[in-house]
């Protein structure tokens, strides 16, 4: 899991706000706007773009709701012009102009799946029609808040994560408790291990078990609910790499090739992410698949002398 780091760019919102609107009718926004007020306490530009923790104070209000009210708002939101059109889900998400999508990918500022770091995730601008540009998404949208539960926040901005295909459509409607743009979320809330069963790990990839650490309860329910321990065991083979690297160079490998060649190793982080072929800090983790993963069994290898399960390191 990467976390998502909240920035707020009113120009950008404000951009979002109107790509969604454009071309809707006058008239199914105001019905919107005014279940807004009625029921959330909030028109609805503030509800498409409340900020992270004010999405998610909204959300809890709205969970206090007796569940006989919560399926009459649900219904409301449902039903704009007394019609029952799923409006909000199946207009303003679903015929979501391309630019709008792009505004939600950009806001997120990742080039991989948040929720596995496995996949790479991309929009690229394709061609220009009537005078607009148009993009393709190589991602979906994950609702954080699930539109059938919550369909007044299906356009909310922050509540859209752009995901890989399979993670959408693992996650589906289950709940989970890591809001990727909580403010309180670090990059090691998840940490990587694994251990070793026998000797000739680096020949036999079945003598590796991978092995995941939550550190933050809350991301327990992704964990599971995307099966990311299964999904890291076909990458026992990267386990291997890493791990012979790291037996081969040592520890002050890196360093020593630094001062050895400043020219091309200007910095350690750029002597493991030619060496290793990932990125080494937290903050680059968006930006290549699988870098998370590579710097914990990077660290894994360096700091435990590569555990056995007997935990008696290897001669």
């Amino acid at each position: 899991m990467i976390p998502l780091h909240y920035q707020h760019d009113k120009d950008r919102e404000w951009m979002y706000l109107k790509e969604i609107e454009k071309g809707r009718r006058k008239s199914y926004l105001k019905d919107i706007d005014d279940k807004c007020k009625e029921y959330l306490g909030l028109n609805f530009e503030e509800i498409v773009l409340l900020p992270p923790d004010k999405l998610m104070e909204k959300k809890q209000q709205y969970d206090m709701n007796p569940e006989e009210k919560k399926a009459w708002i649900t219904k409301e939101f449902r039903s704009i012009l007394k019609a029952d059109n799923r409006y909000i889900e199946n207009t303003l998400y679903g015929d979501m102009p391309s630019s709008a999508r792009k505004i939600v990918f950009d806001t997120a500022k990742v080039r991989t799946c948040p929720y596995c770091n496995r996949n790479f995730i991309q929009m690229v601008d394709t061609e220009e029609k009537a005078g607009e540009r148009e993009f393709k998404s190589f991602f979906e949208l994950d609702h954080f808040l699930d539109k059938g539960t919550y369909p007044m926040f299906a356009v909310s901005l922050y509540n859209l994560i752009p995901v890989c295909p399979s993670c959408n459509r693992i996650k589906s409607t289950q709940k989970f408790d890591y809001y990727p743009y909580h403010f309180a979320n670090r990059s090691d809330d998840l940490i990587f291990h694994y251990m070793i069963k026998g000797v000739d790990f680096l020949k036999d990839e079945s003598l590796i078990e991978i092995e995941l650490e939550e550190r933050n309860r809350k991301i327990i329910s992704s964990v599971e609910g995307l099966h990311l321990k299964k999904l890291y065991e076909s990458h026992k083979d990267l386990v291997q790499e890493i791990a012979g690297k790291v037996m081969f160079f040592g520890e002050g490998y890196l360093q020593s090739v630094c001062g050895q060649f400043p020219a091309l190793f200007p910095s350690e982080g750029e002597a493991y992410r030619i060496l290793y072929g990932n990125y080494y800090e937290a903050e680059d983790f968006p930006n290549r698949p699988l870098s998370k993963f590579t710097r914990d069994i990077y660290e894994d290898s360096l700091a435990s002398g590569f555990r056995r399960e007997d935990d008696k390191p290897l001669k």
